[in-house]
């Protein structure tokens, strides 16, 4: 479930990563009829392919590792649920940031509450940064070649190829590299009617 995969599907994605447990994130983003769902990307295209969308936003959630939880959104025409900053403060707890990373029309963004409640982001395709980004975070974008002082020189051509963007930018604030990221484990589904 890379997300080359869900762009081709979906025409877009939102990957959010809390510290919070898989049931807990759900209840917060106000998810209802949780489930275990035994294949995450077929419960995705089923959920597009039968429109639960009409009746509300479906939600995938699993531990993927002891410290991250993640959560998967593919329906974005009106808006990620975990892109707003309310739900983000429900997904972060004190010291631990919450941080969603999401791509749709043509947007490539991190948003992100930072460890001390500091609200932050950036646009992964220009590099340029906004908000109150803690040090810590700052720092590890640097490395992972996101500018510190502001965009790309040149957007056209950049130090990296655009689909090594999201995954540079979720290793810098979570430490997971997604092409060792097994996605085997316990998945639950819930469906959002998005006025959380």
């Amino acid at each position: 479930m890379d997300t080359e995969t869900l762009t081709a599907y979906f025409g877009g994605w939102s990957y959010t990563f809390t510290p919070l447990d898989p049931h807990d994130a759900l209840r917060v983003i106000g998810a209802s009829s949780v489930q275990q769902v035994a294949d995450p990307l077929t419960t995705l295209r089923e959920a597009d392919d039968e429109g639960v969308e009409d009746d509300g936003i479906l939600l995938l959630a699993s531990r993927i590792t002891p410290a991250w939880t993640l959560v998967v959104e593919t329906f974005g025409l009106t808006g990620f649920i975990c892109t707003q900053r309310r739900i983000l403060e429900e997904l972060h707890l004190p010291g631990r940031r919450a941080v969603t990373f999401m791509e749709t029309a043509g947007v490539l963004k991190m948003l992100c509450l930072d460890d001390n409640w500091e609200w932050c982001g950036l646009d992964m395709l220009t590099g340029e940064r906004w908000g109150a980004m803690g040090e810590q975070l700052a720092e590890a974008l640097n490395e992972s070649g996101f500018p510190a002082d502001g965009p790309f020189e040149d957007i056209t051509h950049k130090p990296f190829p655009n689909s090594e963007l999201a995954p540079r930018a979720i290793y810098a604030a979570t430490g997971i590299e997604l092409r060792d990221l097994d996605l085997g484990g316990v998945w639950l589904s819930g469906i959002s009617r998005g006025d959380h």
